[in-house]
């Protein structure tokens, strides 16, 4: 119990930073910001979207799905969960095969710290695309003219 009080905890943490970045990524460029947050809302809608569609076996692209909120466009995916949840029971990670090692270590880290779920890797998505769009706009710094803010934007919304 206190384990997924803790995650839960972490996770919300995690949500207060993403809207901290937010935060800081509108105030330096809104034209990013509002690109940012339409992408935050797509890509958490679209991603719960197709996992509750596969997990609960939704009368929706039928013959695509897995279960279990897996996709048969991504095969590979239910084997890297599941080594993804043996490196965050066990912290640490052995394969004799060395799949993606730095991969599967900090997906099952993360799982291990937010709870393990095939939803907390869509979760993970998100975190390392808002830390993309913060790297982008901190190195174009301090905006000084509207072209700048316009580079800045164009970045953030080819990448998202």
């Amino acid at each position: 119990m206190v384990i997924a009080i803790l995650q839960t905890a972490t996770a919300g943490l995690v949500c207060a930073g993403l809207f901290w970045i937010w935060r800081m990524v509108n105030r330096r460029s809104p034209l990013s910001g509002k690109v940012l947050a339409a992408s935050l809302l797509i890509r958490t809608l679209g991603g719960l979207f197709f996992f509750w569609t596969s997990f609960l076996a939704l009368p929706f692209l039928e013959n695509l799905q897995l279960g279990n909120g897996f996709w048969t466009l991504a095969p590979d995916a239910e084997e890297y969960f599941r080594l993804m949840s043996r490196a965050a029971a066990d912290w640490h990670y052995q394969d004799p095969q060395g799949r993606s090692f730095g991969f599967v270590v900090t997906v099952g880290w993360w799982l291990g710290a937010v709870g393990v779920n095939p939803a907390g890797v869509v979760f993970f998505n998100l975190v390392l695309s808002v830390a993309m769009v913060a790297a982008i706009v901190v190195a174009f710094g301090r905006f000084r003219d509207r072209r700048a803010e316009l580079a800045a934007a164009v970045s953030v919304a080819a990448f998202s």
